[in-house]
């Protein structure tokens, strides 16, 4: 039993170690974009970071349920991979748009209620 879970353990870390690595490739490809002020390759970035995001923010909410995956490890890796090496980010950001448009709607309902309430 000791093995499996050592397996585990190492196997989930050999996973976010290779996330990492693709998430500084991404962050290395956003700055040559912005160091060129290519405006297609910031705006796939950008879409990039957005759905990874919400994949970042979709994976702490359902983690616990996600870990009990055989699998999972290496479906969190290649949903990276995918917004990086694909055309993903084009594919998901336009499902994501309505969803960020409504939230940002309420926070700034939200701030303005803040700052009224500061003054």
């Amino acid at each position: 039993m000791a093995d499996t879970t050592t397996w585990t353990v190492f196997h989930n870390f050999l996973a976010d170690l290779i996330i990492q690595m693709l998430a500084a490739f991404a962050g290395y490809k956003s700055c040559l974009a912005l160091k060129r002020s290519d405006g297609a390759a910031m705006k796939t970035w950008l879409q990039f970071w957005i759905c990874y995001g919400a994949y970042q923010l979709v994976e702490v909410v359902l983690h616990q349920i996600l870990f009990n995956m055989s699998f999972y490890p290496e479906l969190r890796i290649g949903v990276v991979a995918f917004l990086i090496h694909s055309e993903g980010p084009a594919k998901i950001y336009p499902h994501l748009e309505t969803a960020i448009e409504k939230a940002g709607a309420f926070i700034e309902k939200k701030l303005a209620e803040v700052m009224k309430k500061k003054e």
